[in-house]
C-alpha cells in the first residue's frame, strides 16, 4: 500500500517537472508579457543605482564628473531663455507702440492737403503784414533817427492772380480765340465763354497740341487755366507748353496756371507742389474730392472777376480707370457748372479707348466737337455743334507737330 503511494508521489513530480520544463520552454504570451516586464524593471533599477553612484559625492569616476560639470551649464541656458523671452515681450510691446504711433501719424497726414498748406502759407502772409504795417506807420524822431531806426518795409503778400496782368483785351464778338487763327476763323470768330467741347481723336492726331494752344492764347490774354491730368503729369504738361509758349514757367509762378493731377499718385511720384493738387483714382470719392477741388479753384479765379480755361486731359483714361456709368454721371453736373462759371473747357476724348456710346453721350453734354481722324498719311479735322456761325462742317485737311497745326488750304466759302 505505501509503495503504491509513493510510486503515485513520484509519477506526479515527474510530470510537473516535465510541465515545467515544457513551460519554461515554452511560455505563454502572458508568461512572455511579465518576463519582458520583470527584465524592463531590472535594468531600470541597474541604471538607477549607476545614476544614484554618479551623484554620489566625493565620487571620483568620470561618469560621476559629468552631471556635476553640466549643473551649471543647464542653469546658465535657463536664464538665457527667460531673457531672451523677457526681450521678446519688450520687442512685442515696442512693435505695439509703433504700430499705433504710425496709424496716428497716417490720420494725420490724410488730413494735411495742399489747399490746407496754401491757406496755412497765406494766413501766415497776412500775419507778416499786419506785423509790419505799425512799424511803417510810427514816425521817426528825426531824420538822423529815421536812416538808423526805420526797418524796411515788409512788401504785401503778393497777390499771384493780380501780379503784373492789364485787362485783358476780348474780341469785339466776345469769343475768345483757339491760339490757330484759321481754327477761329472756321469757327465764326473763336469761342463764347462757357463753351464745354470735346476734342474726339487719338493721342497722335493732335488733340493734345490744340489744347496746348488754347492754353498759350488764354494766358497771353491774362486768362488762367485748370489742368485736369489723368494721362500724364505736371513736368510733362510744361514740357509740351513751353514748345509752345515762351516764358510759360512764368505764368505757373504767377499764378495762372493750376493742375489736378489724378496720374501722379498711380505711378508713386506724387510730389508736392503749390500748384498741384493730388487725387488718387482709387478712393472711393475721387470723383467729389475732384469737383470740391476744381470748385475751389474756380472760386478763386471768381473772386478775382475772371473766368479761367479748363483742359480735361483726358476723359478716356479716367473712363478706363474707374466704371464708366460713375465718370458719366459725374461728368453731366460737372461740364454745367463749368458753363455757369463762363470757362472754355477742352474735354480730350480717344476713340481707340472708349466706346462710340460712351463718346455719343460725351457729344450730348458739350456744346460741340472737334473731331480729328487719320486716313493713309493724312489728317482731317471737323467741327460739330459750336452754334450756327461755323463756316463748314466738312472734314478739312490739316497738318500739325509738337509745336504747330495748321489747317489747309481750302475754299474761301470755307474759311474767310
Amino acid at each position: 500500500m505505501e509503495k503504491s503511494n509513493l510510486r503515485k508521489q513520484l509519477r506526479k513530480l515527474r510530470i510537473s517537472r516535465e510541465e515545467t520544463s515544457s513551460r519554461a520552454e515554452n511560455p505563454s504570451p502572458s508568461e512572455r508579457a511579465i518576463q519582458l516586464i520583470m527584465q524592463d524593471l531590472e535594468q531600470r533599477r541597474k541604471l538607477y543605482e549607476k545614476l544614484g553612484t554618479a551623484l554620489s559625492p566625493g565620487t571620483d569616476s568620470t561618469v560621476s564628473s559629468k552631471p556635476a560639470s553640466s549643473a551649471p551649464r543647464w542653469s546658465q541656458m535657463d536664464q538665457r531663455e527667460r531673457e531672451i523671452a523677457k526681450t521678446e515681450k519688450a520687442l512685442l510691446e515696442r512693435e505695439e507702440k509703433l504700430r499705433a504711433h504710425l496709424e496716428d501719424f497716417e490720420k494725420q497726414r490724410a488730413l494735411i492737403t495742399d489747399q490746407k498748406i496754401l491757406e496755412k502759407l497765406q494766413q501766415l502772409d497776412q500775419q507778416i503784414s499786419a506785423l509790419a504795417a505799425p512799424a511803417a506807420k510810427a514816425p521817426a524822431k528825426n531824420n538822423h533817427d529815421a536812416g538808423l531806426l526805420q526797418k524796411p518795409a515788409v512788401p504785401e503778400p503778393r497777390d499771384p492772380l493780380r501780379e503784373d496782368l492789364a485787362e485783358p483785351s476780348r474780341p469785339p464778338s466776345g469769343k475768345h480765340g483757339t491760339g490757330i487763327s484759321r481754327l477761329d476763323d472756321l469757327l465764326g470768330g473763336g469761342l463764347p465763354a462757357g463753351t464745354n467741347l470735346l476734342l474726339n481723336g487719338s493721342r497722335h492726331s493732335g488733340p493734345d497740341v490744340l489744347s496746348r494752344f488754347l492754353v498759350a492764347e488764354g494766358l497771353r490774354q491774362g486768362i488762367p487755366v485748370i489742368w485736369v491730368l489723368t494721362d500724364q503729369d505736371m513736368e510733362s504738361v510744361q514740357e509740351g507748353m513751353s514748345a509752345v509758349l515762351e516764358g510759360y514757367l512764368d505764368f505757373e509762378r504767377r499764378g495762372l496756371v493750376r493742375y489736378v493731377d489724378l496720374y501722379s499718385t498711380r505711378i508713386g511720384s506724387a510730389a508736392l507742389h503749390e500748384n498741384v493738387w493730388h487725387i488718387s483714382v482709387t478712393e472711393s470719392d475721387a470723383l467729389e474730392k475732384l469737383e470740391h477741388v476744381v470748385s475751389d479753384i474756380a472760386a478763386g479765379f471768381a473772386r478775382k472777376e475772371m473766368h479761367y480755361y479748363l483742359v480735361f486731359q483726358s476723359v478716356s483714361t479716367l473712363i478706363a480707370s474707374m466704371d464708366s456709368q460713375a465718370i458719366l454721371k459725374f461728368l453731366l453736373p460737372f461740364t454745367g457748372r463749368r458753363h455757369r462759371e463762363g470757362a472754355i473747357a477742352y474735354y480730350l476724348v480717344d476713340p481707340g479707348v472708349s466706346q462710340a456710346g460712351e463718346i455719343e453721350l460725351l457729344e450730348h453734354m458739350m456744346a460741340g466737337s472737334i473731331n480729328l481722324k487719320k486716313e493713309g498719311e493724312k489728317y482731317f479735322l471737323s467741327i460739330q455743334g459750336v452754334g450756327d456761325e461755323v463756316r463748314s462742317r466738312t472734314w478739312i485737311a490739316y497738318t500739325f507737330a509738337r509745336s504747330r497745326f495748321q489747317l489747309g488750304s481750302f475754299a474761301l466759302t470755307h474759311i474767310r
